[in-house]
């Protein structure tokens, strides 16, 4: 806690707000990796490591007329170091799976090539919520360049949806079962840092929910299918997609931005859901009619 930091500031004349100091220790988890390298990282850095950490802090947030305190990512030094920081920083994704979906997924069951990456660290056990049940996992490396983009939504106006594009949205999740409730507001709140929207957390979980149980049915279907076919060809082909649409997903969770760097607006945040929504339409279409061929198989 701030609290506990030594209270000495020597020549330092910057006093750090005690509401602010506060504040962020309560919402550092959920602010963007920047904002933390910013205020913890780099003031580490600074000739007077606390004096600049304080200034940093009485930035990040503003008091209204009734005293609330607000998050406040405005200020240049913030849209500046975003910039600096997303030149060089780069970005990594976990995945797990349960010990005979990896095997079956990434060796073709085979343990020895299996035994030898885990050896070398490519995979490793993971931490398993599951009795009795051991998961393995390995991580995407994501290298991020710079973009020149803004921090809010300053390119906006080169990324509207129109109400064509608006309406196949609405249809697709309409034909899948999904809600679309979020706001532009929303979509602001959520890029800014803070906790998610509910509206946003339920679209995001939604999807996420989706490719994870449609994989789980394609991997059933192909260990029982026993051939090796246009139809095992696609359900690899979907479940590839479904499993980098997962490493997405929880990007744009983790880090409140979009895939390739894309800024986050509503406009180009439903562009993106929609290939999500297409690509979940035709994966259940090719799963549930797999299904209905498996069982004519074994029957």
């Amino acid at each position: 806690m701030e609290g506990e930091e030594e209270e000495d500031e020597g020549d330092e004349s910057t006093s750090r707000d005690k509401g602010f100091a506060l504040k962020f220790q309560k919402m550092k988890k959920d602010l963007p990796a920047y904002v933390v390298d910013l205020v913890e990282t780099q003031s580490a850095k600074a000739a007077h490591p606390r004096e600049f950490k304080s200034k940093i802090i009485n930035k990040l947030f503003k008091r209204d007329k009734s005293g609330k305190i607000h998050l406040n990512l405005q200020d240049a030094c913030f849209k500046e170091h975003k910039k600096l920081y997303n030149e060089n920083f780069s970005k990594s994704s976990e995945i797990s799976y349960p010990e005979s979906i990896f095997k079956g997924m990434f060796y073709a069951n085979n343990d020895d090539k299996f035994e030898a990456a885990l050896a070398k660290g490519e995979i490793c056990e993971a931490k398993s919520s599951v009795p009795g049940v051991k998961f393995f996992s390995f991580q995407t490396f994501k290298a991020v360049q710079k973009t020149g983009c803004m921090e809010e939504e300053e390119l906006s106006s080169t990324a509207k949806v129109s109400k064509d594009q608006a309406k196949i949205l609405s249809e697709c999740f309409s034909r899948i079962g999904w809600k679309m409730k979020h706001s532009t507001d929303e979509t602001k709140k959520f890029a800014k840092g803070g906790s998610v929207p509910t509206n946003i957390e339920a679209v995001l979980r939604t999807a996420l929910e989706a490719q994870q149980k449609l994989s789980k049915d394609a991997m059933i279907i192909l260990k029982k299918w026993g051939a090796d076919d246009d139809t095992t060809k696609n359900l690899r082909k979907y479940h590839k997609g479904s499993q980098e649409f997962i490493v997405k997903l929880d990007h744009i969770k983790q880090f409140r931005e979009l895939p390739d760097d894309e800024a986050l607006t509503k406009p180009n945040f439903d562009k993106f859901l929609l290939k999500v929504a297409d690509h979940t339409e035709q994966f259940n279409v090719l799963v549930e009619s797999s299904q209905g061929a498996l069982k004519a198989k074994i029957n």
